[in-house]
């Protein structure tokens, strides 16, 4: 007889409650075919606005991002695969008939996102160092020369004393001074800038025959934009970087508005600008801010690729160039930018390259066991102007030890042709402490910024500034790159210093070859030609009838590289040898 049921009993058997992932794909099941695509068809094209409007996101092949974003989307319309298949195996079907049951359009979007990821994190896997060691190695070439005091290193930069009538200059004043002195000047402007607007970064330029720091005024915030978005802002700041602090020279200049600065809103955004411009260029983060030979302002931006599998190894293939008073874009390849763009190679991908060439000189896995020459860069960098080009300079140290340099690098911000000095010494680091530890530097506590290499008079040489804590330039001092210790000197000011340092490495210096004034000619040009010998580029010429060999090295050689027949030149002789080009006049 079975037992009667009782009204009040409780129930032994409740019924299983469905957390709420599983209610979230109950609902889900229900939806149908059409109205799932419109959902997803309405959160994709939002998912889209936003990656193209506001992360700016590249449609370049090259761009590991943009294919990840597809696999995102892909996945997203991949959702209701995985809840019909769901599911189907719950109602007791087997793994082939819930798969055969879904909708055949949500089978295709899964398909492609499971090919995308395999095929993705392979590439990611075999285009590393690890299988191309020797590819990465080579993505940029290092010309090896000397840089001891026998055989000084001249090619790349000229002698001390060329620093302020000669083709080398050096930036006396660093970055952050430069910042100090643009903070005065906006302060001291007549139109009371300094509430409305800043300068949040300053790049180093050729400008006028001189090194400047220059930096756009941007808008502080989203109100002084509205406030300033129908003219722009009132211009940059410039400051001569050349001269010692006493003689610090910035100025505001206010003949040019900036519509686009990166520090501007919606359509004046000075980066989104340019994507749209080119939205199919992969596009280094930085801008870069410089100004033509007119002083009108421009923003650039480096172009690259994955040079590897579309993956890996950043190679710069060009600059975009954005005039910020409208607007204007236009890319270039590396070797049509225009002449007055300084900055063109990418500052940090040439680091990484020569980071990779110092590490993988013998494979990738010599860098974990022999670890044969194994190097990278020191860190920092800084610039040298030379010759009408710019360069950056840092010190290459062997990995394991990283208080001594085994060498200098000098990398042609154009053209990214390098050269390495082969010399022991302190690293830049090292250096700073050598000249920080001078007894007049020491006691008043000041600090060194970080030193440029020079050449004097073949002595290779850390030059830097010595300043107070509040960034004020106090000091200059001279450091000696293979004796830090005990060839270095400061002084109040350059001059005062390089006197100083003269007299501590008398015995290293090389004496320069007296080369008598000789006699000019000049005629016409009615051959020439050039060749290579080596590893020095020569010319040969015949003028009036006369032969000629000429060194590139030669002074004023360089002008023959855009000589023809018939033009006119002007060269001094003596002794036979042509010790200078004085001058090239194109006839037509």
């Amino acid at each position: 007889m079975s037992k009667p049921i009782i009204g009040n009993e409780p129930n032994h058997n409740p019924k299983h409650k469905r957390n709420p992932l599983e209610n979230v794909m109950g609902k889900l099941s229900k939806i149908k075919f059409k109205t799932a695509l419109i959902i997803l068809g309405v959160f994709t094209a939002l998912l889209i606005f936003w990656q193209i409007y506001f992360s700016l996101i590249s449609f370049s092949i090259y761009n590991v991002g943009l294919r990840a974003f597809i696999i995102i989307l892909l996945l997203l319309w991949s959702i209701p695969f995985f809840v019909f298949f769901i599911k189907n195996r719950k109602e007791g079907y087997t793994k082939k008939e819930s798969f055969k049951k879904v909708h055949w359009g949500w089978q295709i979007p899964a398909g492609i996102a499971a090919v995308l990821i395999v095929v993705c994190i392979c590439l990611a896997i075999f285009t590393t160092p690890m299988f191309m060691a020797k590819s990465y190695n080579t993505m940029i070439s290092v010309d090896t020369k000397s840089g001891t005091a026998e055989e000084p290193f001249k090619e790349f930069t000229e002698e001390v004393d060329d620093f302020y009538d000669g083709d080398m200059q050096v930036a006396i004043i660093d970055k952050y001074f430069a910042s100090l002195l643009g903070e005065k000047v906006l302060g001291q402007s007549s139109g009371g800038y300094a509430s409305q607007f800043e300068v949040n970064d300053y790049t180093l330029i050729h400008y006028k025959e001189s090194l400047y720091w220059v930096g756009a005024l941007e808008p502080k915030g989203f109100f002084q934009w509205t406030s300033s978005s129908k003219t722009g802002t009132p211009g940059y700041v410039i400051v001569d970087a050349t001269q010692t602090d006493a003689n610090a020279r910035a100025e505001l200049v206010t003949t040019h508005n900036l519509k686009y600065t990166p520090g501007a809103y919606l359509w004046h955004d000075a980066e989104r600008q340019m994507y749209f411009s080119n939205m199919g260029a992969l596009r280094e983060n930085e801008l870069s801010f410089e100004l033509d030979d007119d002083g009108v302002p421009y923003y650039t931006q480096v172009i690259y690729k994955k040079k590897f599998g579309i993956t890996s190894g950043d190679e710069a293939t060009g600059l975009l160039i954005m005039n910020a008073t409208n607007g204007e874009c236009k890319s270039y390849a590396l070797d049509k930018v225009p002449d007055w763009v300084d900055n063109v190679q990418s500052h940090s991908m040439i680091l990484k390259q020569l980071n990779y060439w110092g590490e993988y000189s013998h494979g990738y896995f010599n860098t974990w066991f022999a670890k044969e020459e194994v190097n990278n860069t020191t860190d920092g960098y800084n610039y040298v102007y030379n010759n009408g080009r710019f360069y950056i300079t840092t010190g290459i140290t062997a990995k394991s030890e990283d208080s001594a340099i085994i060498g200098m690098v000098l990398s042609d911000l154009r053209t990214k042709q390098t050269v390495m000095y082969n010399m022991v010494g302190a690293t830049e680091q090292a250096a700073r402490k050598s000249a920080q530890g001078i007894q007049e530097a020491a006691a008043a506590g000041y600090y060194a910024s970080f030193p440029t290499l020079i050449n004097f008079s073949g002595v290779p040489t850390f030059y830097m500034a010595l300043k107070d804590n509040a960034g004020n330039i106090k000091m200059y001092a001279y450091v000696n790159v293979q004796d830090y210790t005990s060839k270095l000197a400061a002084g109040i000011t350059p001059e005062i210093a390089k006197e100083k340092y003269l007299e501590k490495i008398k015995g290293d210096i090389v004496d320069k070859p007296v080369v008598p004034n000789g006699e000019e000619k000049e005629g016409s040009l009615s051959f020439i030609t050039a060749y290579m010998q080596d590893g020095n580029t020569y010319f040969f010429i015949t003028v009036d009838g006369v032969d000629y060999e000429i060194s590139i090295k030669t002074k004023g050689a360089k002008q023959l590289l855009k000589a023809s027949v018939n033009d006119t030149v002007k060269i001094r002789i003596d002794g036979g040898a042509v010790t200078e080009v004085i001058s090239v006049t194109k006839n037509s």
